[in-house]
């Protein structure tokens, strides 16, 4: 997990060019790879997820859920910082919480 946050650490600080909100991205990023984790372990089977189209549906669900996080992390310490309009944050939310969605059930087998 150390290296989800360095690397969006590193990305967020380099293109925002600001260390407070590229903290608070790598933090949502990281929160939520650890949440989809503990769902997909608690909720779905674990290493077995894939097995039974019930446990492909649960890793579906622990996905949508566990993507809000960092886009709740991301567009909020952007919108504090006035890094994007306050009239769009509801947009950049979604935006960002369709991608994590997006990338998380393109893993699947």
């Amino acid at each position: 997990m150390a290296g989800i946050f360095i690397g969006a650490f590193l990305v967020n600080v380099t293109t925002a060019g600001n260390v407070a909100t590229a903290f608070a991205i790598a933090t949502g990023n990281t929160l939520e790879a650890l949440v989809g984790a503990w769902l997909v372990n608690r909720f779905a089977g674990g290493t077995n997820v894939f097995d039974r189209l019930q446990g492909v549906f649960k890793f579906a669900l622990a996905a949508g859920i566990s993507a809000i996080i960092s886009p709740a992390f991301g567009v909020t310490s952007r919108g504090s910082r006035r890094l994007c309009r306050l009239g769009k944050l509801w947009r950049d939310l979604a935006d960002m919480w369709l991608g994590d969605v997006t990338g998380d059930l393109s893993s699947l087998p």
